[in-house]
């Protein structure tokens, strides 16, 4: 319990210290969608609606973990609300349709993006995955979390709550 107790804590540290309200745009970089369209990052956000990015890889299983986590979350308290979440797969072994079945599977009310060669997760400087980025409803980076730990999907989902209550 008390080994629980310290990981929580240092998440939390972690999704605090981690640059908050930093001014902050998407890179117009060609992504893929659940139907293999061409899209562009830059319409992901949206003035007015909060951004859950989280950039995953499938042969990773903390990846498919937190993915899973946030969307149980996701699906129970802001689903309905003016919150987007979208899984970007970096799919390092080129496994792009085994990401796009996973989330169809496992995640189905979420957007699916797949990030071919890891262009957008380089412009942003994700290094390590999963990586989540919140964006509240002015296109404003709130914070970004590296890794996985029990407690960050619920902390992230009570972020999002609070970027809403500015609306």
């Amino acid at each position: 319990m008390k080994h629980q107790l310290f990981f929580m804590l240092l998440c939390l540290f972690l999704l605090g210290s981690s640059g908050f309200t930093q001014s902050f745009s998407l890179p117009d970089v060609t992504l893929r969608d659940k139907n293999n369209r061409q899209i562009s990052a830059t319409t992901l956000v949206s003035k007015g609606e909060v951004l859950i990015l989280l950039f995953w890889d499938v042969d990773e299983e903390k990846s498919c973990h937190f993915l899973d986590d946030l969307a149980v979350i996701y699906t129970d308290s802001l689903v309905g609300q003016k919150v987007k979440f979208v899984a970007v797969a970096v799919p390092k072994s080129g496994n792009a349709v085994l990401a796009r079945n996973y989330v169809a599977v496992n995640a189905p009310e979420i957007d699916f993006m797949i990030d071919e060669n890891g262009v957008l997760a380089r412009q942003l400087g994700v290094h390590e995955l999963p990586w989540t980025m919140l964006f509240d409803v002015n296109q404003k980076l709130v914070c970004q979390y590296r890794g996985y730990c029990i407690g960050a999907d619920a902390q992230l989902c009570s972020e999002a709550r609070n970027c809403l209550k500015k609306l």
